[in-house]
């Protein structure tokens, strides 16, 4: 698997006579002189700090995931650790320095084995399993997992205990593999998932590089070196360093079970076809045709945002915000607005006013008396003219193009 990061080089200051040094990434060592750099470490780590491990480049909607325990009892081992976040998504962690050429293979099979076991859970076995485990830094032993997960963003407990039971049921989960440099190629990693293309996971392999500060202290760099791209079930497929499941090209029957994105943007879809049938599956569509004119999306925990190019720079275009089924432009316009756009920018809004059918709707949307001038419009109306929407977006896009050439 070929490296994709440089090493860090640490500059005495900003001047050109500033002195450069290269960092050196310590090796894997357990003395008392030196201190212990080995599995217990990682995973002491990641308890205490769950914000090192690299959601924003894996699955942005897991980036304010909790520590909630270590060692995990499952099917008679443990799980390093066990993460989650408010929406009742859950992350899996296991820790294995590379040293260890047996661990090479068999961490990758663990992790799954781990993710099949507790795809059998309803939530209270979960949370009784999370109640024998060593509780994260600041929690209870015996506390109960809605508890531990009380104080995330969005947090709502019957909600949460609903999720988590979906999610065990469905097989959903976040697994890391979290190391000093993963060794071992992703044609064994692809050995493992193609006996579990099934389950509804992402994977992802990450390295966490320690580098000693001449000075004292140390830099930690997580690296993000593999991730899998999910489907329901199907095949692995190798790309360059990247792991692909896709349905057989030769049975049509599968291509209905492709799942765009990550598991966060398919929770995204789920909670939009919970407010109206059928809205998350249009909104997936529409993203995909985004695509095609080089629109790009943005994940946060809640929302999709759309982006476009213009003059070389990234414009919000709009925040799909599924638990109210709204758009939302207060972005949009506040950017717009610093970069002397603001007129633009109220137009385009205007614009897609222009799309909702009902009058009072339409009367209300462009009331005044809000700081942007916008207001949420309602999702639904404006797929129901998805045509016009796109090219209401080229219109602004181009707009802005001109203007900023």
């Amino acid at each position: 698997m070929s490296k994709q990061y440089g090493l860090p080089f640490l500059l005495s200051g900003l001047t050109r006579e500033s002195v450069g040094t290269a960092l050196t990434p310590i090796p894997y060592i357990s003395t008392k002189e030196q201190g212990s750099y080995d599995e217990d470490w990682l995973e002491n780590l990641i308890a205490n700090h769950p914000e090192i491990l690299p959601f924003d480049q894996i699955d942005p909607g897991f980036v304010d995931a909790v520590s909630i325990c270590t060692q995990l009892p499952i099917g008679g081992n443990s799980l390093d650790n066990f993460l989650i976040t408010g929406r009742g998504e859950m992350v899996l962690v296991e820790c294995k320095l590379w040293r260890n050429p047996e661990a090479r293979r068999k961490v990758i099979g663990q992790i799954l084995d781990y993710a099949s076991e507790m795809a059998t859970w309803n939530y209270q076995l979960l949370d009784a399993a999370v109640r024998r485990a060593k509780p994260a830094p600041g929690l209870l032993r015996d506390s109960p997992l809605f508890e531990r997960a009380r104080n995330t963003d969005g947090f709502d407990e019957p909600r949460f205990v609903d999720a988590v039971n979906r999610n065990l049921n469905r097989g959903r989960f976040l697994l890391l593999v979290v190391g000093d440099g993963i060794r071992e190629g992703v044609t064994s990693i692809a050995e493992f998932l193609q006996q579990h293309a099934g389950l509804h996971f992402d994977l992802g392999l990450a390295e966490m590089a320690v580098f000693p500060l001449p000075s004292g202290g140390y830099i930690v760099q997580p690296r993000v070196l593999a991730v899998t791209e999910r489907v329901l079930r199907g095949i692995v497929l190798l790309k360059d360093d990247r792991i692909e499941v896709q349905p057989p090209s030769e049975d049509r029957s599968l291509k209905s079970t492709r799942v765009a994105g990550t598991i966060s943007e398919e929770i995204i879809y789920e909670a939009l076809d919970s407010q109206q049938p059928g809205l998350g599956t249009l909104t997936r569509g529409f993203v995909e045709r985004l695509k095609e004119i080089r629109i790009a999306k943005e994940l946060t925990p809640q929302m999709i945002k759309l982006l476009g190019q213009a003059g070389g720079e990234s414009w919000l275009l709009g925040a799909i915000n599924s638990p109210d089924a709204n758009v939302y432009f207060d972005t949009l316009v506040k950017r717009a607005r610093r970069a002397g756009r603001g007129e633009d920018a109220a137009r385009y809004y205007e614009a897609l006013v222009d799309l909702i059918d009902d009058p009072e709707t339409r009367a209300e949307k462009l009331k005044p008396g809000t700081v942007t001038g916008t207001r949420a419009l309602p999702l639904a109306d404006l797929l129901a003219k998805q045509d016009r929407w796109v090219e209401i977006i080229q219109n602004y896009l181009s707009t802005l193009a001109n203007k900023l050439d």
